[in-house]
């Protein structure tokens, strides 16, 4: 009879005991999947940041050269995969890749040339803007 209450006690034991594992091995897999989920989210945002800045880099380059939105809207005609190129003032409006790219030019007329000041935004469609690169260039007078 004593033995009875013994093993009774240590298999009450053993079952608590091997729950509170389980729900240990349970709260961790749950842990480690929001770590996985968490990490893949901020991959594929890593990944659209990379592509937004390596569009802005080619909007820069390719329009470097131009002193108002008309001569950068031309420019960007000859960039591949740009279309849908439009200009408002001296803003020019352009999609690639899935991308919407909007060039501001600041003109600044000087002594010899003219300085442009140009904003780059890059927008992942109609979202805001996830990249914005801000650069210049001066053009000389009767360089071009």
């Amino acid at each position: 009879m004593f033995g009875d209450k013994i093993n009774k006690k240590s298999n009450i034991a053993s079952v608590v005991e091997l729950f509170m594992m389980f729900l240990l091995l349970l709260i961790v897999i749950v842990v480690i999947t929001l770590v996985c989920m968490t990490a893949r989210e901020q991959s594929l945002d890593a990944g659209d940041l990379t592509k937004a800045v390596i569009c802005a880099e080619n909007t820069a380059e390719v329009t470097k050269d131009a002193a108002n939105a008309k001569e950068a809207a031309q420019l960007l005609e000859q960039m591949e995969g740009a279309s849908d190129i439009t200009v408002a003032g001296e803003t020019v409006t352009a999609t690639q890749n899935g991308f919407r790219i909007e060039v501001t030019l600041t003109p600044e007329e000087g002594a010899a040339g003219t300085y442009v000041d140009e904003l780059i935004n890059i927008y992942p469609g109609d979202g805001t803007a996830i990249y914005q690169m801000h650069t210049g260039s001066y053009i000389k007078e009767g360089a071009r």
